[in-house]
């Protein structure tokens, strides 16, 4: 079994190194900018999200959930949780503080976005 990243351990990287990361839409993207030793990804929650999972077990990989699919806290708090089981490690959320801010009281990794809402 590989250890992928943290969060904790990101953020004991801060200053101290830096962090490749990519975009990736599918396995094979993931496969091979694994091998390529990038270290993070992002990409979405979707169907693909198990595949790209399961084709770079060892790297963090941060997922946001398709515009305007998350609208109130508790399906953030569901859908949040369902992204972990499929695969994420964090997920990002481009909308309202209160709703990232309620993924984080229930211990889901969650970064958001603070700039314009929507994007």
């Amino acid at each position: 079994m590989i250890d992928r990243p943290t969060v904790a351990g990101l953020r004991a990287f801060k200053g101290s190194r830096q962090i490749i990361t990519m975009h990736v839409d599918s396995a094979e993207e993931a496969a091979a900018a694994c091998a390529a030793g990038i270290e993070m990804f992002t990409g979405e929650v979707d169907a693909k999200l198990p595949g790209i999972r399961a084709a770079a077990p060892g790297v963090f990989l941060q997922a946001g959930h398709e515009q305007r699919a998350i609208h109130d806290e508790s399906r953030a708090i569901r859908k949040g949780f369902d992204a972990i089981e499929c695969g994420d490690d964090a997920i990002y959320f481009a909308g309202s503080l209160r709703i990232v801010e309620a993924m984080a009281r229930e211990g889901i990794p969650v970064s958001g976005n603070v700039g314009y809402v929507p994007r």
